[in-house]
């Protein structure tokens, strides 16, 4: 141990307390630094000291480029006592005026974390100084009251400030040795559980993401993050393994990959906190999710309050809802507001219950009928072969994928207000006069909700030029749980289809999705012309094609062989020519309506 100055001695005797040797580096004096450094900083290097510190210290390099709130922790090779004096002492060496702020956590039975500010007046010596753990700095409490096992330095700290919002950050490098205060003489303990927590349920692995547990397999491994200020290990309780945590206001468990949890409705933790209990104590959870991977972009937080004595010193179990995106889980953090002190945590995890379980189909989607494949244009159906193949647009907040039904493959779709498909060719649907789709709703009914999907044309196809937006409530609760057949008249440009959108207007939830397609309807063919009474010559005609029937003919449309439409004329009378001199020479399909009724027809262009 370093000698200390005669008359610092003195002023120790005269006040009325003594310092022990509570953290030193040199080999013996357990000068490990632990749970750190945060905010930024590089860690604190132990090495030969110099001037009247010979042997080892720590040299401290402070970081302007990041946190002001950088730091790290030490644990205490002995337990020092604040319960009758709160003053400690540091010897601190630094060539440039400094502050800095020293904490005690780890208090044990309850005491309360607290915070010091130290100065040093930059002369380039080794001072010993003294610091009390007596006004309330950085929200900690004002006093410290019990026994301590740890020790935290914030490189940074501003005099007279009593937050880090008062701080500003420069190039410093300095020294520290010998923290000294009150040896604990009887050191106490944190009382811990003699009885593991009940046994979670049987699940099903689907059913179930484990965070910690030994009753699940883990979904994740975990790892203290550098950022909080509580460390856990691992002990055996009862021959169950669990985790004691300790430290003051909050603990973050970092996960080494993302868990999918969006169909997860549960959070379940048991916990033991070792403290007594007191007003306004909270053992609140958070999941913190990244979306992008790349950092948290949502959380789902959740408020625990500890109300009484009864629910601290035994096993709470505590299952709550989830509400909020968790789609890609990446950290757990649980927040003791303040509460200092030590708890076990055991069998974290995520669920869904059997009851909660979305409901799903039981039967395939109906059999659509069979088409002429120049009738039909196949966005997705086991029934006609695909114009397209579709895939997930990134911009959407929703997610499919395929799965099997009674045998039948169907979209399962999941998410929140729409879902984008993006079709790998543009499809000319100019000649289909309707769209057809099948879907199966997951979720309860509510007032307002609707499927209403929308054909996005890309007429230059560089962009959306145009869409057809259908609008298809959902009317009431017979409309959800069994399949819907739905075929929508279409109406707008439709020449460059490349994108399906199915917006549900903010129901949340799951649906499922077949059979869905464009087509024209099934008409008769050449030979029932006679049936309708409709006569159409010359054929074939080089100019003009004279139709006339004894009914009115309301409507004629003519395609190409490509089902592309190319005449559409509103006739509403008996007879009608029409001038087909400027089509290319080929075969020509004409659809005309007669009394709500249609019929086809071939003809040739000389």
């Amino acid at each position: 141990m370093k000698k200390i100055t005669l008359l610092f001695a003195l002023l120790i005797s005269s006040i009325g307390f003594s310092q022990d040797l509570i953290l030193g580096f040199e080999t013996g004096e357990s000068g490990a630094v632990n749970g750190g450094p945060f905010g930024g900083m590089a860690g604190p290097t132990v090495l030969a000291g110099t001037g009247s510190n010979t042997t080892q210290v720590l040299e401290i390099v402070g970081n302007s480029a990041t946190e002001v709130w950088q730091g790290f922790n030490l644990t205490l090779s002995e337990t020092v006592d604040l319960t009758n004096t709160q003053t400690m002492t540091i010897d601190v060496k630094s060539s440039t005026a400094i502050s800095f702020l020293v904490k005690v956590n780890g208090g044990i039975a309850g005491a309360p974390e607290a915070a010091a500010a130290v100065s040093h007046n930059g002369d380039g010596n080794w001072q010993t100084l003294s610091f009390t753990f007596d006004t309330a700095l950085d929200g900690k409490a004002a006093a410290a009251t019990g026994q301590y096992t740890g020790f935290v330095i914030h490189t940074y700290w501003a005099d007279g400030a009593t937050g880090f919002g008062d701080v500003t950050k420069d190039e410093r490098t300095f020294y520290v040795d010998n923290i000294q205060g009150p040896k604990a003489s009887t050191p106490i303990s944190d009382p811990e559980p003699t009885d593991a927590p009940a046994t979670p349920p049987s699940r099903d692995a689907n059913d179930v993401i484990s965070l910690y547990g030994e009753a699940y397999t883990a979904g994740a491994t975990i790892s203290n993050v550098s950022w909080d200020d509580s460390d856990f290990e691992e002990v055996t309780i009862a021959g169950n393994k669990v985790l004691k945590i300790a430290g003051a206001d909050f603990i973050g468990m970092d996960l080494d990959t993302y868990l999918d949890a969006s169909g997860m409705t549960h959070l379940h933790m048991d916990y033991w906190i070792a403290t007594d209990w007191i007003a306004g104590q909270v053992m609140n959870p958070k999941l913190s999710n990244h979306a992008a991977q790349d950092g948290e972009t949502s959380a789902i937080v959740i408020t625990n309050p500890i109300n009484n004595q009864e629910e601290v010193k035994n096993w709470q179990s505590k299952d709550f809802d989830l509400t909020g995106d968790r789609e890609s889980i990446k950290q757990l953090l649980i927040t003791q507001a303040g509460k200092s002190g030590v708890y076990y945590l055991d069998n974290v995890y995520l669920y869904v219950e059997e009851d909660d379980s979305p409901a799903a189909p039981t039967t395939a989607s109906p059999t659509p009928p069979s088409r002429d494949a120049n009738d039909v244009i196949s966005l997705y159906s086991d029934a006609y072969t695909a114009a397209a193949t579709i895939s997930n647009v990134p911009w959407d907040d929703s997610d499919f994928e395929e799965v099997t039904i009674a045998g039948n493959k169907v979209l399962k779709i999941a998410g929140a207000n729409f879902i984008g498909m993006d079709l790998d060719t543009y499809l000319d649907a100019s000649g289909m006069t309707h769209l057809h789709m099948d879907y199966w709703i997951a979720t309860d009914w509510i007032a307002g909700q609707v499927m209403n999907p929308k054909l996005s044309n890309h007429a230059a196809q560089d962009g959306e030029t145009s869409a057809i937006v259908i609008t298809n409530p959902i009317n009431n609760q017979e409309e959800v749980k069994n399949w819907q057949s739905k075929d929508i008249e279409l109406s707008g440009d439709r020449e460059s289809i490349k994108e399906l959108l199915i917006t549900q207007a903010g129901k949340s939830g799951l649906y499922y999705l077949d059979n869905v397609y464009l087509y024209r309807e099934a008409t008769a063919g050449v030979e029932d012309n006679n049936t309708l009474n409709v006569s159409l010559y010359p054929n074939p005609t080089s100019s003009s094609l004279h139709l006339s029937a004894p009914n009115r003919i309301k409507s004629v449309a003519i395609y190409n062989l490509l089902g592309k439409e190319v005449i559409s004329l509103k006739i509403n009378k008996n007879s009608e020519s029409i001038d087909v001199s400027n089509l290319a020479s080929g075969i020509y399909i004409i659809k005309y309506s007669i009394d709500n009724a249609f019929s086809t027809a071939k003809f040739i262009k000389e």
